[in-house]
This record gives structure tokens, sequence and C-alpha cells, in this order.
């Protein structure tokens, strides 16, 4: 959750965020299992669903420089974000 406010300053905003990223989070990484599974009944092996988790490595990362915060703004047309210190 703290993810979350780091990511939009308002707090409605980002509990609404929060909101998707936890149900949302739940329905996908509950599908992956069903298709290994599924996978491995159809090829006999496990060597498809490593395959799989590989692609899904590469999409998570695209999405990962894809969504940064700094991104935020051009899309919402918000004011950029200042950069969090610690």
């Amino acid at each position: 959750m703290i993810v979350a406010l780091e990511h939009l300053p308002d707090p409605a905003e980002a509990g609404a965020l929060s909101a998707m990223m936890q149900g949302g989070g739940f329905l996908i990484a509950a599908i992956p299992p069903w298709i290994v599974a599924v996978l491995h009944d159809l090829t006999g092996g496990f060597h498809a669903g490593w395959l799989l988790h590989l692609a899904c490595i590469a999409i998570v990362t695209v999405l990962t420089f894809r969504l940064a915060p700094r991104s935020y703004a051009p899309a919402m047309k918000l004011e950029t974000p200042e950069p969090v210190t610690v």
C-alpha cells in the first residue's frame, strides 16, 4: 500500500491504485498455476511451463519501465511528481 502512496500524491487516487493492484494481482496470480498444469498435461513435462515463466518475466520487465511514476503525469495530465528522497 505504501508503494501506491509513493506513485500518486492524492490519497484517494492512491487508494484506488492500491485496490486495483491488490485485486488484480490476486486474480492474475491465480491463473498461471492452472496454465502450467494444462501445459504439463499437454506436453508431459515442465519445459513449456518454464518458457511461460520466462515470457512473463520479460513482460513484467517491460511493464516495470512503462509504468514508472514519471510516466503518470503525461498519461493523467498531472504535474510531474517531485522525486522522493529517503
